[in-house]
C-alpha cells in the first residue's frame, strides 16, 4: 500500500520554522514526557548561547517564526533577554522586509504576577500547554486574559491523556478556551517504542476514548488533509482529520520526499533539520548558517514516522 500526502496546509510566504530547545527542565513530572528520558534535562544552558543564537538568526535570508521550547522555556535564567534581543535583532527580516514572528510554548506555571512583568512586544505569541494533572483552570484561564490583554496573540494544545479521570477537566478548559475565542489543538500523546519500526508512536487509545474525543470535540475537525491511497492498481481519495491519519497508519513517510522548513536550535547552540538529528552545525561557531539559505529545498525524509501536526502540514510526495 502506498499512499501520498498530497496538498498539506503549507503557508504561501516560504518562512523558516525554528524549534529551539532553550532549556530542557521542566517543573512538571508527565509520565509522557520525552525530555526526561534525556541525561542532560536538567543541565542548564551556558551563558551567552542565547545572544549568539539570536546573532545568527538575526542573519537569516529567510522569514523566520522562532518558537522558545523546552522542558519549559520560561525556566530559562535569561528569558526576559530573549524576548527583548529578539525583539531588537530578528523583529524584522531584512531580506524580504517582512516581519519575523516569536511564540512561546508554556505550561503557564509561572506566578500571574510574572506575567503582568512582560513587555508588549509585537509580534510575539504565546502557546499555552494544558496537562491537567498539574494545572489550574482558573489560574491558567486568567493568565490567557492577562496576555490576550497585552496584545499577544495565543492559542494552546490540550494534551489528550487517556485517563478519564480528567476527561471533565479537559472539557472545562477547552469550554473557557473557545469562549476567549483562542485556536485550540487537542493534542495526542505519542510514547518511545523500541520495538516498533517508527520508534515513536501514538498512544494505543481506546475505542471508548475516541468515542468521547469525537463526541467533545467535533468541532476540532477543520483541519483535514488530502491523502491519496494507491492500492491494488487502485486509487482513492481521502479527506482526513490529523487523528484518523494517525490512526490508520497514513503517517510513515520514511524516503518520501518532503519541501522541509523546520530546524531544531538544541539547548547547547547547535542546529540540524527537524528529521535529521544525525547532521548537527554550531551556530556558535557559524553565525551564517541561516544566511546561506535562500530557498526551501527538498529533503528525503530519515523518519519512519511523522509524529506532529506541523509535519502534516507538509506535502509528502513518493521519490
Amino acid at each position: 500500500m502506498k499512499y501520498v500526502l498530497e496538498q498539506g496546509n503549507s503557508k504561501k510566504l516560504p518562512q523558516l520554522e525554528i524549534h529551539w530547545e532553550t532549556i530542557l527542565m521542566c517543573q512538571y513530572k508527565c509520565s509522557y514526557c520525552y525530555a526526561r528520558c534525556r541525561n542532560d534535562w536538567l543541565q542548564l544552558p551556558k551563558k551567552g548561547v542565547f545572544l549568539k543564537v539570536l546573532n545568527a538568526l538575526s542573519k537569516s535570508h529567510l522569514p523566520t517564526h522562532l518558537g522558545l521550547l523546552g522542558g519549559e522555556p520560561t525556566l530559562h535564567p535569561n528569558y526576559m533577554d530573549i524576548l527583548y534581543h529578539w525583539n531588537e535583532l530578528c523583529g524584522v527580516n531584512n531580506q524580504n522586509k517582512v516581519k519575523n514572528t516569536l511564540y512561546t510554548s508554556t505550561n503557564g506555571f509561572k506566578d500571574i504576577n510574572w506575567f503582568k512583568k512582560l513587555p508588549s512586544y509585537a509580534n510575539m505569541s504565546f502557546l499555552w500547554s494544558f496537562h491537567p494533572r498539574y494545572a489550574d483552570n482558573n489560574d491558567l484561564e486568567n493568565k490567557i486574559k492577562l496576555m490576550l490583554d497585552k496584545g499577544y496573540s495565543c492559542a494552546i494544545n490540550l494534551m489528550m491523556v487517556p485517563s478519564k479521570e480528567y476527561r471533565k477537566k479537559i472539557e472545562n478548559m477547552y469550554s473557557r478556551c473557545n469562549r476567549l475565542q483562542i485556536k485550540i489543538d487537542p493534542t495526542f500523546i505519542h510514547i518511545n517504542d523500541e520495538k516498533s519500526e517508527e520508534g515513536r508512536v501514538i498512544f494505543p487509545y481506546s475505542n471508548e476514548f475516541w468515542k468521547w474525543f469525537k463526541d467533545n470535540f467535533k468541532s476540532e475537525y477543520k483541519n483535514k488533509y488530502y491523502i491519496k491511497l494507491f492500492e491494488n492498481n487502485l486509487h482513492k481519495e481521502h479527506f482526513l482529520t490529523e487523528d484518523e491519519i494517525f490512526e490508520n497508519n497514513y503517517n510513515n513517510f520514511k524516503g518520501y520526499s518532503c519541501m522541509l522548513n523546520h530546524y531544531k536550535i538544541n539547548v547547547d547552540g547547535t542546529i540540524n533539520l527537524l528529521c535529521d538529528e544525525n547532521n548537527k552545525f554550531n551556530l556558535l561557531e557559524d553565525s551564517d548558517y541561516f544566511k546561506r539559505i535562500n530557498k526551501i529545498k527538498s529533503f528525503k525524509c530519515p523518519l519512519p514516522a511523522c509524529t506532529c501536526t506541523e509535519l502534516l502540514e507538509i506535502p509528502k510526495k513518493i521519490i
